[in-house]
């Protein structure tokens, strides 16, 4: 059995499409700019009127790479924020157990300034 030609149409306004046309239960419902495959002649009849462009195939999505690229880069976004905090947890606990004249706490003080702007650097959304 032979197979229509089909072609890919990028909308330029919203328009309904006749069940019969694609062999479906009911009309289809196109909204401006979707990208639809349609039978070769009626594709050339909406290009025609003007209703449609003719467009490339759409390209597939990479959903799961970009998925699953987020999730590490999520994953890295946490590690860092946990050791970051860590850091502070860690300083913070040493000066808890000195007073604020003794030798090393101006030295700590830096310190702890410096991982608590690294800290919040962290947590600020980019």
């Amino acid at each position: 059995m032979a197979r229509a030609k089909k072609k890919w149409v990028n909308f330029v306004t919203g328009i309904t499409i006749p069940k019969d046309v694609i062999g479906e239960k009911k009309d289809k419902k196109v909204k401006r700019g979707e990208e639809v495959q349609l039978p070769e002649s009626y594709a050339d009849h909406l290009i025609a009127d003007r209703f449609a462009v003719e467009c490339d195939p759409p390209k597939k999505s990479s959903k799961k790479a970009s998925q699953s690229s987020q999730q590490v880069d999520d994953a890295d976004a946490a590690k860092k924020l946990a050791e970051a905090q860590g850091v502070v947890d860690g300083i913070t606990a040493k000066m808890e157990a000195m007073s604020e004249g003794d030798d090393g706490w101006a030295e700590l003080s830096e310190q702890l300034d410096e991982a608590r702007t690294a800290l919040a650097e962290l947590q600020t959304p980019a």
